[in-house]
């Protein structure tokens, strides 16, 4: 079996149990290499905060010696009660708005009212003049985020992301998704403890996203299997001029009935053609555990190590982590190292002080230095101007560089207007975006890296290029924070391009 040699660990934060699985992709799907689950002691976290952050600073390093993989960076989900995820309409008009319309989105829900929240988007569908679009909505309370991160801090880790569970799901069922999943309408049901998530994908594309809480008496299968054909008949009744097979994936994340009962049931009574049950003892076709995994995988942890792994089109690719956060990580050490230098600072007083009686003594013999370093000064300036001439010759060379590649790009695709497609790049580019380089594929699309201050940017920035005339696609390929010390997040974006015979 070939391994991509990269490992990723994703963590899932519970009210009452947190995991951590670490998984590769090799040639026959995806390998999980280590599965490890800890209990949390109850009120440690409740109502959606972080009660006794101490104790979960100790539960994550246990956790941490537990797992026993070498991997520091992970990507965190939220417990699906502390956190918010819909699909909403976005209606037309200038995506740099987008941002604001998110926030006072999020403040609408009963669950976060009242508290300082944190949020992000995902432009499923642009928007277009006449057509409104669609965007991913999720967010959490601010509190939450920073106290999760800040406890995998002091436990050794170093997160990447933080995204509400039912991200990490969706990235898991898009991982092992059919070959064209745009040819069945798929249903993503979440079990969990009084709860139950519905995510729907149509088109291939994520279009409905609902958590409803429903009472200990009734998380029953019957009352699953009764909303999961409510929604499928609605679905079926609002498009039925486009008829669709269905295929179902029940994620049971709870602790209620047996697997294979639940499997039996959920099967016979179910309104699709096929359906798939997932539990904590069963793996997804596509997915397999290395025979000295011993414990048992979480379906949602292993979705948020997917986030490394699998490519910037598969799955949810919101992050919900403070901003300030990484600020903060960056002033410590720029409080640790400036103490470094002062300590130096004053070290190099003291041996300077303790020197001066010694440089005295040797300024009679400097004097002759001096002089013969006069007479040399001559040729000392020649070798300066030399290597000012070699700078520029160096300089010469790497715009004639970056005037080949632009040639390059240009030539690969002669029937697409340059001038106004670069014109238009620089238009829908935000003040807090910076274009690092530019670049084709083997497809002829263009491939765009770049730096931005927040995760909110780039994706307005994805949306501004879609709503291009020259622009067929922009898709975002990576976003990944560049690290605490700089404070900014990498990414990629890769534009198909309309030819001018197809505007």
């Amino acid at each position: 079996m070939k391994s991509s040699g990269k490992t990723a660990t994703g963590i899932e934060i519970g009210a009452a149990e947190i995991r951590i699985v670490s998984a590769r992709k090799t040639g026959a799907g995806i390998q999980v290499v280590a599965a490890t689950r800890v209990a949390v002691e109850p009120g440690t976290i409740q109502d959606g905060c972080v009660v006794d952050s101490q104790k979960l600073i100790q539960i994550l390093k246990v956790l941490r010696k537990q797992h026993k993989v070498r991997s520091r960076r992970v990507t965190v989900s939220l417990p699906a009660e502390c956190s918010v995820a819909r699909i909403v309409m976005l209606s037309e008009g200038d995506p740099q708005h987008i941002a604001r319309f998110v926030q006072d989105e999020i403040r609408q829900y009963a669950s976060l009212s009242g508290r300082e929240t944190v949020s992000d988007f995902q432009v499923i569908t642009p928007g277009r003049p006449g057509a409104p679009g669609r965007i991913l909505v999720v967010g959490a309370d601010r509190g939450l985020a920073i106290a999760v991160s800040e406890a995998c801090r002091h436990a050794g880790f170093v997160i990447g992301a933080i995204e509400p569970a039912v991200a990490a799901c969706v990235r898991l069922l898009d991982a092992v998704q059919a070959s064209d999943p745009s040819a069945v309408r798929r249903l993503l049901a979440i079990r969990r403890e009084e709860a139950l998530t519905l995510c729907i994908f149509s088109g291939g594309r994520l279009d409905f996203v609902r958590t409803k809480g429903i009472g200990a008496a009734d998380v029953s299968d019957r009352c699953i299997r009764d909303e999961i054909n409510a929604a499928i008949q609605f679905y079926d009744t609002e498009h039925a001029d486009k008829p669709q097979p269905w295929h179902v994936v029940i994620l049971d994340e709870s602790e209620q009935a047996a697997p294979d009962g639940l499997a039996e049931s959920m099967r016979t009574g179910i309104l699709a053609d096929h359906v798939d049950v997932w539990t904590d003892g069963t793996l997804p076709d596509g997915v397999a555990a290395d025979p000295q995994v011993r414990g048992v995988p979480s379906a949602t942890a292993l979705g948020s190590a997917l986030r490394s792994l699998v490519a910037g089109e598969h799955g949810a690719q919101v992050n919900l982590l403070c901003a300030d956060t990484a600020e903060t990580e960056s002033i410590r050490r720029t409080v640790l190292v400036t103490a470094n230098a002062l300590a130096v600072l004053v070290l190099l007083t003291v041996l300077i002080v303790g020197g001066l009686q010694l440089l005295f003594q040797r300024t009679a013999r400097n004097v002759a230095s001096v002089k013969l370093a006069q007479l040399t000064r001559g040729e000392l300036e020649l070798a300066v101007a030399m290597d000012q001439l070699e700078y520029v010759e160096q300089r010469n060379q790497v715009l004639a560089d970056e005037l080949d590649c632009l040639r390059s790009i240009s030539e690969s695709r002669q029937d697409v207007n340059w001038v106004q497609l670069l014109t238009d790049i620089q238009t829908s580019t935000p003040q807090m975006v910076r274009i690092v380089s530019l670049s084709t594929d083997a497809g002829s699309d263009i491939v765009m890296d770049g730096i931005s201050r927040s995760y909110e940017a780039v994706h307005t920035f994805v949306a501004m290029l879609n709503r291009s005339a020259r622009v067929q696609r922009a898709s975002l390929l990576e976003t990944r924070r560049a690290g605490a010390h700089e404070g900014y997040v990498r990414f990629a974006v890769r534009c198909s391009l309309y030819s001018m015979e197809m505007p």
